[in-house]
């Protein structure tokens, strides 16, 4: 059963009863803009003119607007449209699937289309291209604003929302949200984990067949029990597109886990090991808290903590909480992470421009900004205190 220790996330913060409910009963009810640089929301409505288009810089960026697609199949579909590489296609972050999200994306020496369209009715829109000299690189973006509907609120409490508002004003702890590992199969981190310890195999046996709370959950036993690709092959009718690369190596390369693993895109392999940086990161704040010292590895930044995480340059566990960590995943700090680079993350989530709307008596509307990387499901979850299967 999936449960928040999966996720390493512990007990909940907001002490008041919760209000309940479900997210994503449609797409359409969790929507998200992104905020960029200049504190601006991307604005799909505006049009380009073709006589406007700016004619240096090697990259189109281009608005997007889309309803229900994952990122991974939001990249084939533009590198078949503007005829690149996967690789040559950026965003300053990956969003959930089940959203209907705008965003920016910067495409590499297009080598055609450059013009505004529906790539997939109803799905997937571009428009307002322009070049630029620089592309997007993860974290190239203040945040994102958040409009969604919370749906069979059983508890639904104006009085409850109101001290949740004030609540958030002292921060809420800065958990890397479900998406992040994973929602449906939750083997990001698992993956990650075997990745960074380079065991290619059990990458492998992870990313076939860790189970699943989906319908796919029958073939991926199939793998489990038997580890035949041309019998997993044989047996799943609508293989997913990136099982199928995996599969069709091994068939033509017996054993050689480390190459099927390579078919992965890149943008997956670096989330799964920045997945496991993020669990160990979970389990150091459950483990921490709110406490107000300021321990080895961290430092006051104005109202919140910026906290160091793990990477090649630490020598040793920067504190006894970090020790407890490594200590429960069995890491070892000098041979573990040596492809793993410097970051940090802050300790508390602060939403801005807070403002809710009761639309019936067990439907909630709510609105909010996050800074680049905070989770809305983690602020939701304080106030909804639902099962996590309600948060997908």
């Amino acid at each position: 059963m999936i449960n928040d220790k999966i996720f390493s996330i512990d007990e909940y913060d907001f002490k008041f009863e919760g209000i309940k409910g479900d997210l994503k009963i449609s797409a359409s009810d969790f929507k998200v803009n992104e905020i960029d640089f200049n504190n601006n929301m991307i604005d799909f409505q505006r049009v380009t003119k073709d006589d406007t288009l700016e004619k240096t810089g090697m990259f189109l960026w281009i608005d997007i607007w889309r309803k229900n697609i994952d990122h991974g199949k939001m990249i084939f579909l533009l590198s078949n449209y503007f005829g690149v590489n996967e690789k040559d296609i950026t965003t300053a972050g990956i969003k959930d699937a089940k959203a209907e999200i705008i965003q920016l994306v910067a495409i590499f020496n297009p080598q055609k289309n450059i013009k505004e369209g529906e790539l997939l009715e109803g799905k997937l829109k571009i428009r307002n291209l322009r070049y630029k000299r620089d592309g997007l690189f993860p974290g190239n973006m203040k945040g994102n604003y958040f409009q969604i509907i919370i749906n069979n609120c059983t508890k639904l409490n104006k009085e409850t929302i109101e001290k949740f508002k004030k609540f958030c004003k002292s921060g809420i702890l800065n958990y890397y949200g479900y998406q992040r590992f994973g929602s449906y199969r939750p083997i990001t981190s698992l993956l990650g984990r075997e990745l960074i310890l380079k065991n290619y195999e059990n990458a492998v046996n992870i990313f076939l067949g860790g189970e699943s709370i989906n319908e796919d959950e029958l073939f991926r036993k199939n793998w489990r029990d038997f580890k035949s690709p041309k019998k997993l092959l044989e047996a799943w009718d609508r293989v997913p597109y990136l099982e199928k690369k995996l599969l069709l190596h091994l068939v033509d390369k017996k054993d050689d886990f480390e190459g099927a693993i390579k078919k992965l895109p890149s943008y997956l392999i670096n989330l799964a090991k920045s997945s496991f940086i993020s669990q160990l990161f979970n389990e150091y704040i459950s483990y921490r808290g709110r406490e107000k010292k300021i321990l080895k590895g961290e430092r006051q930044i104005d109202e919140n903590i910026e906290i160091a995480l793990p990477s090649h340059h630490w020598k040793e566990p920067l504190n006894e909480i970090w020790r407890k960590v490594f200590d429960k995943f069995s890491i070892n700090i000098n041979k573990d992470l040596v492809d793993v680079r410097h970051s940090s993350r802050l300790l508390y989530i602060y939403p801005k421009l807070f403002h809710y709307e009761v639309l019936n008596d067990n439907q909630l509307l709510i609105e909010f900004s996050l800074k680049n990387g905070q989770y809305a499901t983690i602020v939701l979850r304080e106030l909804m205190k639902s099962d996590v299967s309600c948060y997908f």
